[in-house]
């Protein structure tokens, strides 16, 4: 989970946790109990933390909670993402786009639309210099497993 302690702060913490806790966390943030909410939805939300060190000196959120006004901004937040999935055929953690593009964006950066080198159009990572979309690259791998389990066999 990347944690944005707020603005004011400009920290960034970076803290393994469950996805059952991330939706737990999104809850208690003012985002719906039920719902499609996806992990990356903590992406723009604000909230409170208490930061401490553990026993290996790293920087570990130890509690955390929303204000009345945080919640607010974090169910409009949702809302507006909601209302904006509704126009497009795709939620938030699959759209291309950023924030360079996009309020709403669970990214800071959009995709970049180029041809594949298999001849259709496909997004790629800004910085990507790729030939092959995700989606070629995960076919090509597949058949290099298949082809090895039969070489093997």
């Amino acid at each position: 989970m990347l944690g944005l302690a707020g603005p004011p702060a400009g920290c960034v913490l970076v803290q393994v946790v469950p996805v059952k806790f991330i939706k737990y966390f999104l809850r208690e943030i003012g985002l719906p109990k039920y719902g499609g909410i996806h992990p990356s939805e903590v992406f723009g939300c604000l909230f409170t933390t208490r930061l401490e060190a553990d026993s290996r000196r790293q920087t570990a959120m130890k509690q955390f909670g929303a204000s009345s006004a945080q919640k607010k901004h974090n169910r409009d937040l949702h809302k507006k993402r909601w209302k904006c999935a509704g126009a497009k055929p795709v939620f938030c953690d699959k759209c291309p786009f950023g924030t360079d593009s996009c309020l709403m964006a669970v990214r800071t950066w959009s995709y970049v639309k180029r041809y594949c080198e298999s001849g259709h159009m496909a997004y790629f990572k800004p910085d990507s210099d790729a030939r092959f979309c995700a989606r070629c690259q995960k076919k090509y791998m597949e058949k290099e497993k298949e082809s090895k389990g039969a070489a093997r066999g």
